[in-house]
């Protein structure tokens, strides 16, 4: 290898190694025989030495290429393009007909005219196997074809950094501003700062020396561009293979730009003030990558920017402070600050100084045991007594809201005193409702009244007799077996009721029991309210409640059945409610048969039976009234003419057939009513709370269950899908 200058460079000498320009593009590959042109071309370039291969003193030196075209075969002619990248070849037949014609003579044939290079083989065998027989000229328009100069390749730029990389993504988020919000579309994109690098220039492609017909070099000055848009948040470096950002964001490379998009890292914040102004949340957004967290000052900043001067939980901005400091951000909103609600007056209230129940369950002792008797459903007062006591209103309470604008606030209203008949206010004590008469107290929920009641101080025997009174009565001793009492309102029993009739149009309380043989029946309008019963029959339009146990009885109610008993509550007889039973335990273990039905309205059910009664003997007296008004027809026309007597009596069987055909379209009517009203089974139901025993039945509408084996409670007793479940 020997170096020179290239001023000393000649024609013929031949390259030791290949040469390269800036970017890595080859300019001339090592063996390459130096001409005019590639002397040329390494100045152009300012290259100033160059390595050449020695010069081999045994070989003959090389004979200086020719460029005259030599044509020994007149009848063959061959052209070069002007940039010697293509030859044609023309055969004259009329000049070379007797000649023999042979790949090797066209071929050298080019090589005279210094064709070298891309010959094309197949077309010189298509025309020697043409040449035989053939008249006129012949041509191959590119009979050889040069290869062009590859031109150099910019490397594309690789992106160093997680990016935003598609058009659907940038889209989503151009128009963010904070960083928290790019996270929730892809939270693995990176932050950039001012510097950072965002993408490189790869190597790219150098060019490749192409070759004429002539087997000349040619090359290429030309450089293919990578084309690339740099946008306005990032920068190209002078070398133009580095690209950096130039602000905070996040970077991104979509159709061939590189840019950056501004974001904000630190945490922000926005406040949610309640429609009544009374409340502001504060949602804090997390902080991205270096970003800061939120402090007290921008809080209250922000919350005074949204007028919110009052009720500021300082302790609570100061916790959200300093979690947020630690990387623990809250996942929803906190409230922050909070007005002073407004407290609205209490309206006056008027308090009962005497019991207004009519009807009360008993009351339940701490061992369990229900007992009436501390209760009373008759209050009987003397004049002057103190009925209710008025309780004056409250002024209300203003509020302030979060904006520290005042809420005003209403004050209670006065209630009023529920006088009624033989009542007033006290001219001293304007504030309470007295009794001006002796009677008994009735509340109807809106005013008290005092009413004449009758009291027996002692027993209703021989020494009273039956009693019937229109109000209350009040019997401080017992019924005594025989005797009937009958009573327009309540009845309060001190002692026990024994067989006997009772008929109450109100509510009746017995704070012991209802006994006897089984001659005694009780019939209320209202509640029947009884210590226990034993061998009787209760029916009542309302409920029944018994404190202690049912044996061997009968009680209808229009409403529900409540018995407590503890250890027993029912054994023996029949217990039918239209809404409920509800009892402790039900039979014994003797397997005494108890019946308990529910979803059936007794009272309806035997008005259907009266019904049905007066109906069939009205059907039959219609029946003779038709009979006796054939005879008269028949009569009438026999004879032409009735008697007076007899024209009376048929008007007279007219009349009754209308009025008996109008009174059985009534009692239609009616049964069709109580018919539709009978049954609600849909809604009754039979609670057990400790225990059925063997031998209870269980009734809901036409179906029946008969227990077998012992259930424990608390069990519920219903009719679904047309069958009795225990629940």
């Amino acid at each position: 290898m020997t170096t020179i200058n290239v001023n000393q460079a000649s024609a013929g000498m031949v390259l030791d190694q290949d040469i390269n320009v800036s970017g890595g593009r080859l300019l001339l590959s090592r063996s390459h025989v130096l001409n005019e042109e590639s002397i040329d071309l390494l100045k152009k370039h300012g290259f100033q030495e160059i390595s050449i291969q020695a010069e081999d003193k045994s070989k003959e030196p090389p004979t200086p290429e020719k460029h005259q075209t030599v044509d020994p075969l007149s009848f063959i002619n061959i052209g070069v393009s002007n940039d010697a990248m293509h030859a044609s070849l023309t055969i004259d037949a009329a000049l070379g007909k007797e000649i023999p014609l042979s790949g090797d003579m066209l071929k050298r044939a080019l090589e005279l005219n210094g064709v070298v290079f891309g010959i094309k083989e197949s077309a010189l065998t298509a025309a020697v196997n043409k040449w035989p027989g053939h008249n006129g000229m012949y041509k191959i328009d590119i009979v050889a074809e040069g290869i062009p100069a590859v031109p150099h390749h910019e490397g594309p730029f690789v992106m160093k950094v997680k990016h935003v990389n598609c058009k659907s993504m940038l889209e989503e988020v151009s128009d963010l501003h904070y960083y928290w919000e790019l996270a929730k579309v892809n939270d693995k994109i990176e932050r950039v700062d001012p510097g950072s690098v965002l993408a490189e220039r790869a190597h790219g492609t150098p060019s490749i020396p192409g070759k004429t017909v002539r087997g000349e070099l040619i090359f290429s000055e030309e450089i293919i561009e990578k084309k690339v848009t740099i946008g306005e948040g990032a920068r190209l470096n002078e070398e133009g293979n580095k690209v950096t950002s130039s602000t905070i964001g996040v970077a991104l490379c979509v159709a061939d730009t590189i840019d950056v998009i501004p974001l904000d890292f630190n945490s922000s914040l926005e406040v949610e003030i309640s429609s009544d102004k009374m409340s502001a949340s504060l949602i804090v957004h997390p902080a991205g990558t270096n970003g800061a967290p939120p402090d007290t000052e921008s809080i209250y900043e922000l919350l005074e920017s949204q007028g919110v001067v009052y009720g500021v939980n300082q302790s609570k901005i100061e916790e959200i402070c300093e979690n947020c400091g630690k990387g623990r951000y809250p996942e929803k909103q906190i409230v922050v600050a909070k007005g002073d609600e407004t407290v609205d007056g209490e309206d006056g209230k008027v308090e009962l100084l005497i019991s207004t129940e009519s009807s009360l369950k008993p009351k339940v002792n701490e061992n369990g045991v229900a007992d009436y008797k501390n209760v009373d459903i008759i209050v009987p007062v003397s004049s002057g007594k103190k009925l209710a006591k008025l309780i004056p209103p409250q002024k209300g309470r203003p509020g302030k809201d979060i904006t520290g604008n005042e809420t005003p606030a209403a004050d209670g209203k006065p209630a009023q005193l529920p006088g009624g008949k033989n009542t007033d206010t006290s001219g001293e004590q304007a504030d309470y409702l007295i009794a001006t008469t002796d009677g008994i107290v009735k509340y109807d929920g809106t005013s008290i009244n005092i009413v004449e009641g009758y009291v027996v101080e002692g027993n209703v025997d021989f020494s009273t007799g039956n009693i019937k009174y229109e109000r209350s009565v009040t019997i401080n001793g017992d019924i005594s077996s025989g005797f009937g009492v009958e009573c327009g309102g309540d009845l309060q029993v001190s002692g026990t009721i024994e067989d006997c009739a009772v008929k109450v149009g109100g509510n009746i309380l017995c704070k012991h029991g209802f006994i006897g043989q089984g001659r005694g029946l009780i019939e209320a309008k209202g509640d029947v309210n009884l210590g226990f019963i034993k061998n009787q029959t209760v029916r009542s339009r309302g409920n029944v409640n018994i404190a202690k146990e049912a044996l061997n009885s009968t009680i209808y109610s229009r409403k529900s059945i409540e018995i407590h008993g503890g250890s027993l509550s029912v054994a023996g007889g029949t217990l039918v409610a239209k809404h409920s039973i509800i009892v402790n335990i039900v039979g014994n273990s003797n397997g005494t048969r108890t019946n308990l039905e529910v979803g059936m309205d007794y009272a309806l059910s035997e008005e259907m039976v009266r019904i049905d009664s007066q109906l069939e003997e009205m059907h039959l007296n219609l029946k003779k009234m038709v009979a006796t008004n054939k005879r008269f027809e028949t009569m009438y026309k026999t004879r032409r003419q009735l008697s007076k007597e007899n024209i009376v009596l048929w008007k007279k069987v007219n009349e009754t057939l209308k009025t008996y055909k109008k009174q059985i379209q009534i009692l239609e009517d009616r049964k069709k009513v109580a018919s539709s009203k009978i049954y609600d089974i849909e809604n009754a139901f039979i609670k057990i709370e400790k225990a059925a025993m063997p031998g209870t039945m269980f009734k809901i509408f036409d179906r029946h269950y008969l227990v077998k084996e012992k259930i424990t409670g608390p069990k519920t007793i219903r009719a679904l899908n047309n069958e009795i479940k225990v629940i």
